[in-house]
């Protein structure tokens, strides 16, 4: 939430704002007094960056994780005020963007470079907190680019992967092969709570 102090006499609040703005096709936003409120270039564009996302609530804007990069370049023009939460995001997102993440020593595979550069961005999302979507042709490893990423995480407790049956024993085969210090388990058919009740 927040609020544009245009003078001492009027401040918009940040809804109001961008409600203003829908209805402008350029920097001009017209105020109920009929008077216009020229606004920057530059503050246009983050105003229109900022509605395009957040999901409007009622008083405020609300905005996931992986938006942050985009809100911290607001500093520049915006008094920007975040609660312990969204500061521990933004320190989490800068470490990530440092991290030098390293292929397991216990995976048992020698990845190609593509592959490492995978683990390395896989490795850097989960360290911020954010989730991504590896995606690549059949055969190229995803699976064990994706078992790197379990086995550099295994000190933190149980993963879960949720795969389609077809595929089930293809991971269990694979991860045997790459990673046979994961131990895993298959949740599938059968007696789900023995299980539970060995896990």
């Amino acid at each position: 939430s927040g609020s544009l102090q245009v003078n001492p006499d009027l401040a918009l609040d940040l809804m109001q704002l961008l409600e203003l703005l829908d209805g402008s096709t350029s920097r001009f936003v017209k105020l109920e007094n009929g008077q216009f409120l020229a606004l920057t270039d530059q503050l246009r564009r983050q105003l229109n960056d900022l509605a395009a996302f957040g999901e409007r609530m009622k008083t405020k804007l609300r905005f996931p994780p992986v938006r942050a990069a985009a809100l911290e370049e607001l500093g520049d023009v915006v008094s920007l005020k975040a609660d312990k939460h969204w500061t521990s995001q933004l320190t989490r997102m800068r470490e990530a963007g440092e991290l030098e993440p390293k292929v397991p020593s216990t995976l048992q595979a020698e990845l190609r470079d593509y592959q490492v550069e995978g683990f390395e961005w896989l490795a850097r999302l989960a360290h911020w907190g954010v989730g991504g979507c590896l995606a690549d042709d059949m055969g190229l490893g995803k699976t064990v680019e994706a078992l790197a990423i379990l086995l550099e995480r295994a000190g933190d407790g149980p993963a879960l992967v949720v795969a389609p049956t077809s595929v089930t024993f293809n991971w269990i085969a694979e991860g045997q092969r790459f990673a046979p210090t994961l131990n895993m388990h298959q949740f599938g058919t059968g007696d789900r709570d023995a299980i539970f009740e060995d896990l």
